[in-house]
Parts: C-alpha cells; sequence; structure tokens
C-alpha cells in the first residue's frame, strides 16, 4: 500500500473522524459485554495486592483517554489511511479472497494488533508477575487482533465502494 501525497490531506479528516468514531464504538461494546471490566478489575486488584475489586479504580481521565488517543493514531497512520488513500487515488482494492490486498490488510491489521497489545501484555506479565493472569493476556491479545481486524475491513470495504 502506498501513502497519499500531501495535495490530497485535507480530504483525510472525515474519514479519520469515521473511523475513530467506529473505534470508539467498538471498543465501548467489548467493555459492555458482562463480565469483561469485572475480569481486568480482577486482574489488577490481583497485581495491586487489592482485598475486593471494588477498591480497584481505572483512572480513564487523562490517562485512559491519552492512551486510547495513542491507539486511535496509531492504528490510523499504520493501517486506515493507507486503505483510505486507496480509494481517494483511484486504485483498485480487490476484496476477492485471493487478492492481494486483502491478505496485506489482514497481515498488516494482525501484525499491528499483536505488536501493541502483545507488547502491553506480555511486558505487563513479565514485570508484574504471576497476578497478572494468562486469560487477560490471551483475552487481550486476541481483543486487540479481532478489533483492528474489523476495523481495517471496514475500511476496506468502504474503500472499495
Amino acid at each position: 500500500m502506498t501513502s497519499m501525497d500531501p495535495s490530497h490531506k485535507s480530504p483525510l479528516i472525515l474519514p479519520f473522524l469515521g473511523y475513530a468514531a467506529l473505534h470508539v464504538m467498538l471498543e465501548l461494546a467489548y467493555f459492555s459485554v458482562p463480565g469483561v471490566v469485572a475480569m481486568y478489575k480482577k486482574n489488577v486488584a490481583a497485581v495491586t495486592n487489592k482485598t475486593s475489586v471494588n477498591d480497584v479504580i481505572f483512572r480513564m481521565v487523562p490517562y485512559g483517554v491519552l492512551a486510547y488517543a495513542a491507539l486511535f493514531v496509531a492504528v490510523w497512520e499504520f493501517l486506515i489511511k493507507d486503505i483510505v488513500c486507496m480509494r481517494a487515488t483511484g486504485r483498485r482494492v480487490d476484496l476477492s479472497p485471493d487478492g492481494d490486498t486483502l491478505k496485506t490488510v489482514v497481515r498488516r491489521a494482525t501484525v499491528l494488533a499483536l505488536a501493541v497489545y502483545g507488547i502491553f501484555n506480555f511486558t505487563n506479565a513479565a514485570t508484574l508477575g504471576r497476578a497478572y493472569s494468562l486469560e487477560v493476556v490471551v483475552m487481550d491479545t486476541a481483543w486487540g487482533v479481532g478489533a483492528f481486524n474489523l476495523l481495517a475491513l471496514t475500511a476496506l470495504v468502504w474503500a472499495a465502494r
């Protein structure tokens, strides 16, 4: 995939906002699944030696917001923007299962998710001790792979229309 030339930068704001809105909705849907937040709270309580999950407080403002902002920018820059640029520059988007475009997008989404979520989870597991559960490592990393692929495939279908 190729980056877009500078003359096409201004039309990127609407696709970026659309991507960001979709990413926010996807994250909110994930964290509204029964048991997901409880699993994370249980894990944090174990790591921080809290006696109750009720003692676990997530500081979403400002730290969670900043973490998600960094995540959105990384996913946009290294994955979604190139797909959007394919449409903007008139490049053919091949959605066939054997097509190079689809394979490339799935590979890039998977590798980026494994890098972002894998580094986060495996570093936590390595440094925070046995209390950082394998269940969280696997579930959170799998979530990242699934979410990044869903976002990329949605962008790809949008670019092909």
